[in-house]
């Protein structure tokens, strides 16, 4: 009689070993794609913080370049608006072309701070819908 228990354990050990071993499986695949899941948010996280940094260098960059660009244009139109204070006996043809000369100055400037500001700004927003719509800036004729 004692073969039979040993036998009983034997089948009883059978019956449960694939059971264990199924179970022991959905376990690993589960911690599996939790990992993997985990990667892909970390990947996607660092995908996203990769791009803002990108974006943000590129506005620097582009912040930087109308700076200069306007602190020309603005430092010409103070260096002729001095000469036409210092020089309050040209003749009025003069005083009039550096007064145009002043005008398109002033208004390349504008026309490219535009210009910039519109590369800055988000030029495209998602709405409610999902559906992407533009933005644009509208100016007054200067």
């Amino acid at each position: 009689m004692r073969t039979r228990p040993a036998a009983s354990g034997s089948a009883t050990q059978m019956c449960l070993a694939p059971i264990v071993g199924w179970g022991m499986f959905v376990r690993a695949r589960r911690q599996l794609i939790l990992t993997l899941r985990e990667r892909a948010q970390r990947a996607e996280a660092d995908q996203t913080l990769h791009a803002e940094r990108a974006r943000t260098a590129e506005r620097t960059r582009i912040a930087r370049e109308m700076h200069d660009v306007l602190a020309h244009r603005i430092s010409l139109v103070a260096l002729h608006a001095g000469a036409l204070e210092v020089r309050p006996d040209l003749p009025p043809e003069m005083v009039r072309e550096t007064a145009e000369l002043l005008r398109s100055t002033a208004r390349q400037a504008l026309e490219e701070l535009r210009g910039v500001i519109g590369v800055l700004r988000d030029e495209t927003r998602q709405d409610p819908s999902g559906r992407r719509r533009s933005r644009r800036c509208r100016t007054s004729p200067a």
